[in-house]
């Protein structure tokens, strides 16, 4: 017995043991070898993600197609050229029509302009422009009516119609000051007159020499199918004379 037992060969041990194979890799071995397999495919995607982002997808106009804030030229009396034929287009395309009526907005504070001043928008008049009859060109701002849905018998009137100075009301259109109304750069003036439409103190409304005092910038806003849309020149909305 004691010779068969020394005949047993001895426990191989270490690389013997496995047979010749190397030991298994560790898990967190095998994952970094797996995951740098992918690495070029991330790197692709990432890459055809910025492409989109920078030369596809601000290409692709939103639900309606159009902004709700349009830059427009402004009216001058002339023949609209072809770059404002197509403003004119995009703003029946938005629902804005010849003879749209508008309210004019101090964007500094919100407040509406009632005629002779500043106020609450709440009951504050809304305007239709309606091209001028006369050579000198430009706008009459009519008071809409809304129950008679369309442009009334009052317009705003500039006091001194000859010289840009003193205040503004609405009286009846047609009188002297009604006319050659402009808005264009978000300034409510007269050319003709060098007058501006201003701020002088607080809430009242008045006319300045353009060429001394820069009018206050203003902002038209029309309600178009239930939106709130600025409008930042007249092309688009004037309405042919009533004359």
């Amino acid at each position: 017995p004691a010779a068969a037992s020394s005949a047993r060969p001895a426990k191989a041990s270490g690389g013997a043991a496995l047979g010749g194979f190397a030991p298994a890799a560790a898990p967190g071995e095998r994952f970094l070898s797996a995951l740098s397999s992918y690495i070029p495919v991330l790197y692709l995607v990432a890459l055809v993600a910025v492409l989109l982002q920078c030369y596809v997808l601000p290409a692709v106009p939103d639900a309606s197609g159009l902004p709700l804030s349009l830059t427009l030229e402004g009216v001058n009396g002339t023949t609209p050229s072809a770059p404002g034929a197509a403003a004119g287009s995009r703003m029946r395309g938005l629902g804005v029509v010849p003879g749209q009526p508008f309210t004019v907005v101090d964007p500094s504070d919100g407040l509406c302009f009632l005629g002779a001043a500043f106020g609450d928008c709440a009951g504050a008049p809304l305007f239709s422009a309606e091209a001028d009859a006369g050579e000198g060109g430009g706008v009459m701002l009519r008071v809409w009516s809304e129950e008679a849905g369309e442009a009334g018998d009052k317009a705003l009137v500039q006091r001194d119609c000859r010289r840009a100075r003193g205040g503004l009301r609405l009286g009846r259109a047609g009188m002297c000051g009604t006319d050659g109304w402009t808005f264009d750069a978000g300034v409510l003036s007269r050319p003709g007159q060098d007058a501006c439409v201003v701020r002088p103190r607080g809430k009242v409304a008045g006319v300045r020499r353009c060429s001394k005092q820069p009018g206050t910038p203003l902002e038209l806003h029309a309600t178009v199918r239930g939106k709130d849309v600025v409008l930042r020149d007249l092309r688009g909305v004037v309405a042919a004379s009533r004359e």
